[in-house]
C-alpha cells in the first residue's frame, strides 16, 4: 500500500487529534457496479479521504439488484470480499461501517418461492475484525409517486429482529456507542430512542432515499433524530439516477446533537467529514436530561 497509510503514519494521524474530539466521515456514491465488489478499490478510496478521520460509513448496496445477480453478489461477499478487505493494510486503522450488503436468509422465501436476503450493515473495527452486524428492520414497501412506481423491498429482503448498539474504540483509547440503522428505519423514532437508552452517542443511517422522499423529508428526519436523542447522526445517502426510473437524493450529512449540520454533500460521489465533540454532547445531555427517568 502507498506510504500515506503505513503503520507509523496512521498512528501519528490518530494521535494528532485532540483526545475529546473524534472525526466521522461518510462516502457518498452515485451507483454501484452490480457484481464484483473490489476490496482494493475501497482501500484506495479510504486513502483518498481526509487524513484526520476515525470512522467511515459507506452505502454499498444497489437497490436495483435482483435474482441471480443479487445471489452472485451475496456469495462473493461471503466467499471473498471480506477476507480481501481485511488484507488491505489501510482498513486496520479505522472503524469501517459497510451498509448495506445482502446476506441470505436461509429460512425465508418470497411469495414467489425465491430466496430472500437480509439487508445488513457490518462494523469492521480498527483491528480489521467484523465486530458487529445489523439487519435492517423496516422494509420499504411503499408507493412514493415517482417514475419508478411501487417499491416492494419485501419481495427480495426480510426484516431483521434486533436493535444494535456497539461500542467502538479508537487507538487513543476513546470509546463511543454507535447505533445502527438503514434507510427506511429513519422513519421509526422509537428505534432510535431504544439506541439512545442503550448508550448510543452516534447514530448511523446509510441510505438510498429516493429523490422525492429525500427532498421532502431527508434533512428533517435526520435532524429530528439527532435532536430528540441528543446524538451525532452520520448519514450516507446514495445520490444519482438508476435503472427503471429510480432517482436517489444524495445530500449525505453529519449532524450534531443540537441539530446543527456539521457538513454535507450535494449529489454525486464525494466524502463528507466532521469533528465529533463528545464533551459538547455530554454538556447538552447534562443541561437537558431527556432520558434521565
Amino acid at each position: 500500500m502507498p506510504s500515506q497509510f503505513s503503520n507509523k503514519s496512521a498512528k501519528e494521524k490518530l494521535h494528532s487529534v485532540n483526545e475529546v474530539i473524534e472525526s466521522g466521515s461518510i462516502r457518498q456514491i452515485e451507483r454501484v457496479v452490480n457484481k464484483g465488489l473490489n476490496a482494493s478499490d475501497i482501500a484506495h478510496l479510504i486513502e483518498s479521504s481526509p487524513p484526520r478521520e476515525r470512522a467511515l460509513i459507506w452505502r454499498l448496496l444497489n437497490d436495483d439488484l435482483k435474482g441471480e445477480v443479487l445471489q452472485d453478489l451475496s456469495e462473493d461477499i461471503q466467499a471473498h470480499f471480506l477476507s480481501k478487505l481485511n488484507a488491505q493494510e489501510v482498513v486496520n486503522f479505522i472503524n469501517l461501517v459497510l451498509g448495506s450488503l445482502p446476506f441470505p436468509a436461509s429460512l425465508s422465501l418470497s411469495s414467489q418461492g425465491k430466496q430472500r436476503y437480509f439487508s445488513r450493515s457490518l462494523l469492521i473495527n480498527i483491528s480489521g475484525e467484523v465486530q458487529a452486524y445489523y439487519d435492517k428492520q423496516h422494509l420499504f414497501d411503499v408507493e412514493v409517486g415517482d417514475e419508478h412506481g411501487e417499491y416492494r423491498e419485501s419481495d427480495t429482503f426480510c426484516p431483521g429482529e434486533r436493535t444494535v448498539v456497539e461500542t467502538i474504540s479508537f487507538e487513543d483509547g476513546t470509546q463511543a456507542g454507535i447505533g445502527f440503522s438503514i434507510c427506511y428505519d429513519l422513519r421509526f423514532p422509537e428505534m432510535y430512542q431504544d439506541m439512545r437508552r442503550a448508550r448510543a452517542k452516534i447514530l448511523l443511517v446509510p441510505s438510498a432515499f429516493t429523490e422525492k422522499t429525500g427532498q421532502a423529508h431527508w434533512e428533517l428526519l435526520l435532524r429530528a433524530r439527532a435532536i430528540e436523542n441528543q446524538c451525532f447522526v452520520i448519514a450516507a445517502n446514495q445520490g444519482g439516477e438508476h435503472s427503471r426510473g429510480r432517482k436517489t437524493w444524495g445530500q449525505s450529512m453529519i449532524i450534531d446533537p443540537w441539530g446543527n449540520i456539521l457538513n454535507q454533500l450535494g449529489k454525486g460521489a464525494g466524502i463528507c467529514s466532521a469533528n465529533l465533540d463528545f464533551k459538547g454532547l455530554n454538556k447538552i445531555r447534562a443541561a437537558m436530561p431527556l432520558f434521565s427517568s
